[in-house]
């Protein structure tokens, strides 16, 4: 079933306020925040930063911008936690937005077909309190993905907790975390990493 661009702005901002307190107590909880420090953009900025969003990926698969990604298997998560606690010293005066692409809220279906809740990006004064809780928020089912979208122009992080498979080897699989910098600085801080 098709859904018009009006019909599905008014469905996500109206499941969004049934949420809000919820999905803003437990991204509170994640992000070790008072609740009302969690500040949702509104729905017009959060539709202009996920434009912002897809040009800086077409622009890094154009080659334009660097993009860089490294792995560390879960066994080596005690690590990189170590290494992000660097990164966040780092990068404490760079302000962004937290973006949870995947947000689910589960509720109740409605005659049969159950809804996915988009969240708004979340306004960050600073994003070291995400760096440094990162590898905890990875662990966090069901939050095995989410962005950072600093407020420096072409700039992203990305963090994955995925399970891998080597093609030649199936059913070899191991899961593993890999985080990904978009942009200049970005690129350079996972380089660090």
């Amino acid at each position: 079933m098709q859904v018009s661009p009006r019909l599905r702005h008014k469905l996500r901002v109206f499941h969004f306020e049934r949420l809000e307190a919820r999905i803003r107590l437990e991204l509170a909880d994640l992000l070790e925040l008072p609740p009302d420090a969690i500040e949702f953009v509104d729905w017009a900025q959060h539709d202009a930063l996920l434009e912002r969003r897809r040009s800086i990926y077409n622009a890094a698969q154009a080659g334009r911008v660097p993009l860089l990604e490294r792995q560390w298997e879960y066994e080596e998560g005690e690590r990189l936690n170590e290494s992000l606690h660097r990164l966040a010293r780092l990068a404490a005066g760079y302000s962004g937005y937290f973006f949870m692409a995947r947000y689910i809220a589960d509720f109740a279906p409605y005659r049969g077909y159950t809804a996915k809740c988009e969240a708004p990006m979340v306004r960050l004064p600073s994003i070291s309190v995400v760096l440094a809780n990162a590898v905890e928020i990875l662990n966090t089912h069901p939050y095995d993905y989410f962005e950072l979208v600093l407020d420096e122009t072409q700039q992203i992080i990305t963090f994955d907790l995925s399970e891998l498979f080597d093609l030649d080897r199936l059913p070899h699989s191991w899961t593993a975390y890999t985080i990904g910098g978009v942009g200049d600085t970005a690129a350079q801080w996972v380089a660090q990493l």
